[in-house]
C-alpha cells in the first residue's frame, strides 16, 4: 500500500478500487455540503481486511431546501432511504428525533449510508477540520482526522474497533499530531492506558 499524507491530503491514487470503494464514490457526489466519513470504513479505506454493514457520515446543518435537493440528487445516482418515505419524515428523522437516516441501493439494505448531523463538538471538528483522499477515479473523498478517529475507536473499545485502531495508527503513526491525540483522548474519557494497553506503545 503506497499514500502520501501532506497538508491535511492523501494522495492514494495507487489503490486498486474495491465494490465498496466505488459505492462510495458515487454517493458522496450527492453531498454538496461540508461531510465526513468516520469510522470503520475509514480503515476499510486503508485496507483493513474486514466487512461492515454501514458507512458512517457526518454532515453539516443543513436546511430543508438542502436535504430535498441530496434526497433528490442521491435518488438519481441509485440511491433510495431505507428508513424514510419522504422529505417531511427525514428531516424529522434528522433533527427532531435526532437519529439517522440512511440510504441503500435499490432493494438493498446492507451496505448502507447512515448520515447525522454534526452535533458535538468533536462531529464539528471533524467537519472543519477533513482529511481529504484522492483516489484514482471519483471525487475525493473526505475523512475524519486521524487522532480523533483512533481516540474514538478507543472508546468503543470492542475488538474490531481496538484492531481498527491497531491498523491504522500502524499506518499513520509517523504523521500524528501527539498533542492533539492526547487531547482527543482526554475529551472523550480515554485513558492513556487504554491506548498504552491496545498499541502496545506509550504516547510520546
Amino acid at each position: 500500500m503506497k499514500f502520501e499524507y501532506k497538508d491535511g491530503k492523501i494522495d492514494y491514487k495507487t489503490k486498486v478500487l474495491k465494490p465498496l470503494d466505488v459505492l462510495v464514490l458515487r454517493f458522496v457526489k450527492a453531498l454538496e455540503f461540508r461531510y465526513v466519513i468516520v469510522s470503520g470504513y475509514v480503515a476499510i479505506l486503508f485496507e483493513r481486511s474486514r466487512e461492515t454493514e454501514d458507512v458512517d457520515i457526518i454532515i453539516d446543518k443543513i436546511s430543508k431546501e438542502q436535504l430535498k435537493q441530496f434526497i433528490e440528487k442521491a435518488e438519481g445516482l441509485g440511491f433510495f432511504m431505507i428508513n424514510a418515505f419522504d422529505v417531511e419524515d427525514a428531516y424529522s428523522l434528522l433533527y427532531e428525533d435526532v437519529s439517522s437516516l440512511r440510504f441503500a441501493e435499490k432493494d438493498e439494505f446492507v451496505p448502507n449510508f447512515e448520515i447525522k448531523v454534526a452535533k458535538s463538538d468533536m462531529d464539528l471538528y471533524s467537519i472543519e477540520h477533513p482529511i481529504e483522499v484522492a483516489l484514482i477515479n471519483g471525487p475525493m473523498l473526505k475523512i475524519g482526522p486521524m487522532e480523533l478517529q483512533i481516540a474514538y475507536k478507543l472508546r468503543l473499545g470492542s475488538d474490531k474497533d481496538n484492531e481498527d485502531v491497531r491498523h491504522l495508527y500502524r499506518l499513520f503513526a509517523k504523521s500524528l499530531n501527539k498533542q492533539e491525540l492526547k487531547y482527543f483522548l482526554q475529551k472523550l474519557d480515554v485513558k492513556e492506558s487504554t491506548f498504552e494497553s491496545v498499541l502496545n506503545e506509550r504516547i510520546s
